[in-house]
């Protein structure tokens, strides 16, 4: 297999379509709109809060929550697309793809506990500076920002909203001839900070922070089992490409959505890329916060629909003890005195125990089926004997007659 086609199917990704399989950007005329921004092209990207969050939640975004949403403040970040998973289609929804970040003023300075080294990176020409003295990327157009670098091991697994991009409006992209020089220095840089995981491991063993959507060692690991992959010359795992192809992935349901666009002056300045995890760190405080709300919603209304069901049961026992009073000729003075007598206290203690093993839906299918036919569930209790062990036979007849009053 070509060296430029990786696979990524021993990380669990779909595959991803690199240099060698870029026949979607050419096949596109220059007025025929693309779906997603063009492999290896620069563009600038931000959060889709609502699209993320709509993705996560079941069901979807209320009104409400969209406004709340909404106020999040989301920043725009300058992106180069290295990689893509699956096959672009015009009428997907959104693109699974990995990005490296531009930035400016220089590379990231050094820090342990971040995984960054100085060196690590590379200039986008006009600018040549590097301590390393690593040659430039050169793209088809210069940046509108100066002094600007491509972070090799900055970089987002995300998904990119589709939209209309039109390849004569791409600003600035890089050669196919630049591919084999950036995957190298990605590589070099791979090893460097694996090298400070290592150390960081064995210095303080914790987690560190890392502006990476995907850990070091597991990129190394997914770049070595790439190489391994490309020197194996059979025909055989091409089928194994194109199943994984038309795989849809349904664990990178968490990743975020942004939207996309060509239009570079957007931005005066190219922002620190570390602010993108920053945003990413505020929608997930917001998800986690819209989740605590719907759960308390619930609690409220199972609270709320536990009293009206407490107080429906209520309603039904005292009415079925004033029609059991009416039957035995007690008028509405002396109901309080019969209410305390031991054989309505009975009759009430059977109603209630009924009750209790019935829903409202119950009730309301009992009540409609009196109306119907005269006669419900209880009427067949009592009248096949299967309720004589629990009430006494002389108070069955009050029990029936209480119940066919309230439901009547």
């Amino acid at each position: 297999m070509a060296a430029s086609s990786q696979s990524s199917i021993g990380s669990g990704s779909l595959v991803d379509l690199s240099d060698g399989l870029d026949a979607d950007y050419e096949y596109h005329g220059p007025e025929e709109p693309m779906s997603s921004p063009a492999l290896k092209s620069i563009f600038v990207f931000w959060i889709n809060p609502v699209a993320t969050l709509n993705a996560l939640l079941r069901p979807e975004l209320t009104d409400a929550e969209i406004a709340m949403v909404e106020s999040l403040l989301v920043n725009i970040y300058v992106g180069f697309l290295n990689r893509i998973y699956g096959l672009p289609f015009d009428d997907d929804p959104f693109l699974e793809c990995d990005l490296y970040f531009v930035s400016q003023g220089g590379l990231q300075p050094t820090d342990h506990h971040r995984l960054i080294e100085f060196p690590m990176g590379v200039p986008i020409w006009p600018t040549t500076e590097h301590p390393l003295g690593r040659e430039p990327i050169t793209l088809t157009n210069s940046l509108p920002w100066p002094n600007c670098y491509l972070n090799t091991t900055i970089s987002a697994h995300l998904r990119i909203l589709a939209a209309e991009f039109f390849k004569s409006n791409i600003p600035a992209r890089m050669p196919l001839s630049q591919s084999s020089h950036l995957r190298s220095l990605h590589w070099e840089d791979l090893e460097r900070h694996k090298t400070l995981s290592e150390s960081r491991a064995v210095q303080v063993p914790k987690v560190t922070e890392q502006f990476n959507d995907r850990p070091a060692l597991q990129t190394m690991s997914t770049d070595e089992e790439q190489l391994r992959y490309e020197s194996n010359d059979s025909q055989d795992d091409i089928g194994d490409i194109l199943l994984a192809m038309m795989t849809t992935n349904t664990r990178d349901s968490k990743l975020p959505m942004v939207d996309a666009s060509y239009d570079l002056s957007l931005l005066t300045e190219v922002p620190d890329p570390r602010g993108y995890f920053e945003d990413k760190k505020a929608l997930q405080s917001l998800h986690a916060e819209i989740l605590r709300r719907r759960a308390a919603i619930e609690a409220e209304e199972d609270i709320r629909w536990a009293q009206e069901r407490k107080e429906d049961e209520e309603c039904q026992i005292a009415a079925a003890a004033a029609a059991a009073t009416t039957s035995h000729g007690v008028s509405p003075k002396k109901t309080r005195s019969f209410l305390g007598s031991r054989r309505l206290r009975n009759i009430s203690k059977q109603l209630q125990q009924l009750f209790a093993r019935r829903t409202s839906a119950d009730s309301r299918g009992d009540i409609a089926s009196v109306r119907k036919n005269g006669k419900s569930p209880l009427h067949h209790s009592l009248a096949s004997g299967s309720m004589t062990d629990s009430i006494p036979r002389f108070q069955t007849l009050d029990v029936l007659q209480a119940y066919t009053r309230l439901v009547s």
